[in-house]
């Protein structure tokens, strides 16, 4: 029961689009997506939780480069995601026609 709080609902919404999930470690810097999940133990989700992204959120990747940590933007929180945590969060790029990209333009 508790790892089904860190599994979202994106991904199911999502199954029908050409959208293929990538992981935090090889997303695009100036790209927005939506969180699918957190990571693949326990232990990583709650550390990636713990820094603040969650299941079905909206990120910005501010940098993503190489081995140095991945900067990421959600909301007001930033928060700096090392590359071995990284590799465990699945995200989905924006543009499911949820109006999130139209929300960086009214921010």
């Amino acid at each position: 029961m508790f790892d089904s709080l860190f599994q979202s609902s994106a991904s199911a919404q999502t199954t029908d689009q050409a959208a293929e999930p990538v992981n935090l470690a090889t997303a695009k810097a100036g790209s927005r997506y939506h969180v699918t999940s957190l990571g693949k133990t326990r232990t990583a989700r709650l550390e990636v939780l713990t820094a603040g992204l969650a299941p079905d959120a909206v990120i910005d990747v501010l940098r993503s480069s190489g081995t140095r940590p991945r900067i990421v933007a959600c909301g007001e929180i930033r928060a700096a995601i090392g590359e071995d945590l990284a590799r465990g969060v699945k995200l989905l790029q924006c543009g499911c026609g949820c109006g999130c990209n139209n929300e960086r333009d009214n921010t």
